[in-house]
């Protein structure tokens, strides 16, 4: 165990007749640069080591940036024109999730299913608000709400990563919990 996603350390220089095959299966392909393969049996040491960590930057980052956006409709902060919303109304449903939402991502807890929730309401409010303006995201403003939305696709898709209550969680259950994902709380333990 490497203790950073712990997955068993991988042996980079055991079998060089693999990694032979995948250069010359790259150099025939066309791929004349360089051959380390991003897909191919080579992995890159630096990505394995710090990937969930920028996951886990980039879920908190993100949930600090869209609470912004849950407490200018409901609390006034920032003062927004979409301030105070009607009581029960599409934009008050879309701030107390924008708010709990959020601090969700912000803890980790359950990221996956927080993240397709997110990703519905941006898809929502992308046709409720914006597409009717213009087919352009250019022109009609809604690239921030497609940029969220693919966010938390991707969030929903490969996990919190790190510094989340969903790996401390995973690392509670059973032995094996599933394949080690670039989000780092799905793990082999021995």
């Amino acid at each position: 165990m490497n203790g950073v996603l712990d997955a068993p350390a991988i042996d980079y220089q055991q079998d060089r007749s693999v990694r032979t095959s995948v250069r010359e299966r790259a150099y025939l392909a066309g791929n004349w640069g360089d051959t380390n393969l991003m897909y191919g049996i080579e992995t890159d040491e630096f990505s394995e080591r710090w990937a969930p960590y920028a996951v886990a930057a980039l879920r908190i980052v993100t949930a600090l940036l869209f609470l912004e956006h849950g407490t200018a409709r409901l609390l006034a902060f920032p003062l927004t024109e979409m301030a105070n919303p009607p009581a029960w109304s599409i934009m008050w449903v879309a701030g107390w999730m924008e708010i709990v939402g959020s601090l969700l991502l912000i803890a980790g807890f359950r990221t996956r299913w927080v993240g397709f929730f997110l990703l519905a309401e941006m898809v929502v409010i992308y046709f409720y608000s914006y597409a009717p303006q213009s087919p352009y995201p250019l022109l009609n403003g809604g690239e921030g709400t497609i940029l969220f939305g693919f966010i938390f696709l991707l969030l929903a898709v490969i996990g919190p990563g790190e510094w989340s209550v969903d790996k401390i969680r995973a690392r509670n259950r059973d032995p094996v919990v599933g394949y080690e994902a670039p989000g780092g709380e799905r793990t082999y333990d021995s």
